[in-house]
């Protein structure tokens, strides 16, 4: 029952009975509301979205457990010839190709080559410690210092900083910040 059926009901009743001195005193409010026959605005509900016709591609997740060696070279101002050196690309390499990776430079000893980290298993470590979670993805660069001198008359140190690093930097996907090297 509505208030205005509500109130009329009560006011009949008040009015068919007598006055008495025991009388019923009902407080009847002064104004009722009355509904209104003018159209209010709803807002629309926003549409709902159509799925499309052709789902997004998902890439495939990378499957790979191993990484690779590439061996690969460059031309040097520094070193008057071509700077050699081999790099580790981790698993899945091609696959994130918009990712950038720390890098580490291992140098070898006196009296070897840049094969010497391969010889020595770098490559297997570094898959067995990313596929464990221990280390991150990263790339590992070992150059060939050609020089059998000492360090202080080999420029090996000036080409590494001022031409291998900013190359593989350019070549690679790498994280160019200190911190990543």
């Amino acid at each position: 029952m509505g208030l205005v059926a509500l109130g009329l009901s009560l006011l009949a009743v008040v009015q068919a009975e007598p006055l008495g001195e025991e009388a019923l005193v009902v407080a009847l409010p002064t104004r009722t509301a009355l509904p209104t026959l003018e159209p209010t605005t709803t807002p629309l509900p926003s549409p709902t979205p159509r799925p499309t016709l052709a789902p997004t591609p998902t890439p495939p997740a990378c499957t790979q457990s191993e990484g690779r060696v590439e061996i690969s070279s460059l031309p040097s101002q520094v070193l008057a010839g071509t700077f050699h050196f081999r790099i580790y690309l981790p698993p899945c390499y091609s696959a994130t190709a918009g990712s950038g990776y720390p890098v580490l430079y291992l140098l070898h000893g006196l009296w070897s080559t840049d094969d010497q980290w391969q010889r020595m298993g770098i490559d297997d470590a570094a898959d067995r410690l990313i596929s464990s979670g221990q280390i991150p993805p990263l790339l590992i660069v070992m150059p060939r210092d050609p020089s059998t001198n000492y360090p202080e008359s080999d420029p090996f140190d000036k080409a590494l900083v001022s031409e291998l690093v900013p190359w593989i930097d350019a070549h690679y996907h790498t994280r160019p910040e200190r911190t990543f090297r």
